[in-house]
This record gives structure tokens, C-alpha cells and sequence, in this order.
């Protein structure tokens, strides 16, 4: 269950079926980083399906944090959500190697925050990362972004997929 003021916080129902694509892949007793968590979508569904150890939800937005919090503790996930206000880049560098999955669902600029994500993980970790192509070379600038911020941050890279969650636009 969420609760949120459209208004105020971004939240997309038809976003459904990726986040439970995504609690899918989670295994148990991870740590998850949940960059950019909004009213915490992404969060909720994953601490009400699986047994994960901490999710770190970090959302910037003062009245998205408001109904995190407020959704955290609707859905009594105090003991496996942590809500964090604040920027990533400020955040994140606490979180450095201790996560075993990072979410970045927040495709508008999320390359600006692939580094902090990179470094966020353990060895072996996942980064769910969404970001926006043309139609005709879809995923190419992104699967750029991924190996230039493992190239920088010395870690070996593997793609395990990529897939077409929503059009932004026509042919975008």
C-alpha cells in the first residue's frame, strides 16, 4: 500500500510489472541500495515479498520523503526499510561496498550518479539502471555509461539483460 499526492511526488502505476520483475531477481538477506526512492515503490515491494536484510531508501524530494516514511510505516517495514532524506552524492559514500544490489530508477540524469552506484556495490552486486535511447540504437549510450563507470571504478562489468520498460516519446 502506498500513500502519496501525485502533486507533490512522481509515482507510475504502470511501473508495476518492472518492480515485480525486479523483486524477482532479489535474493534473500541482501542490502539494497534504493537510490532516488520517491514514496518508495521500488522499496515496498521488495521488503513485503522477500527477506532482505536492509534497504536503504534515499529519495531527495522533502514531501516524496514525507510519504516514504509514512508508507514505511503503513506497510510496518520499519525493521527492513531505512529511510534516508538527502542527496546520493551526499549518501551514498557511507554505503560504499556493502550493497549487494543497487536500484537507480530515475532514467532523466541517472548517469550522473553511475559512480556512486558502481562503488555502492560488493563484489558480485547488481545495478538496476534505467535510463532513456532512441528507438534505432536503444541501448548503446547506455551500456556506454555502464562501462565507462566500471572502467573508472576498477570493476569488471556483466550485462544481464536490458529491456524496454516505457516510452518516454515517440521513438524515445
Amino acid at each position: 500500500r502506498l500513500k502519496l499526492d501525485p502533486t507533490q511526488a512522481y509515482f507510475s502505476e504502470r511501473e508495476a510489472k518492472e518492480r515485480q520483475r525486479i523483486v524477482e531477481q532479489v535474493g534473500e538477506d541482501e542490502t539494497i541500495m534504493a537510490m532516488f526512492a520517491g514514496v518508495g515503490p521500488f522499496p515496498m515491494v521488495i521488503a513485503n515479498q522477500k527477506d532482505v536484510d536492509k534497504i536503504y531508501a534515499v529519495e531527495f524530494n522533502p514531501d516524496a520523503y514525507k510519504y516514504l516514511e509514512q508508507n514505511i510505516d503503513l506497510n510496518s517495514l520499519e525493521d527492513k526499510i531505512t529511510s534516508i532524506e538527502g542527496d546520493v552524492k551526499d549518501v551514498c559514500p557511507e554505503y560504499f561496498g556493502k550493497c549487494d544490489r543497487v536500484l537507480m530508477p530515475l532514467p532523466k540524469g541517472s548517469e550522473d550518479f553511475l559512480d556512486l552506484a558502481v562503488k555502492c556495490l560488493k563484489d558480485g552486486g547488481v545495478v538496476h539502471y534505467y535510463s532513456w535511447g532512441e528507438e534505432e540504437e536503444l541501448y548503446d549510450k547506455s551500456v556506454e555509461e555502464l562501462e565507462r563507470a566500471a572502467h573508472t571504478n576498477n570493476k569488471n562489468i556483466e550485462l544481464r539483460g536490458k529491456r524496454k520498460v516505457l516510452s518516454y516519446a515517440p521513438g524515445k
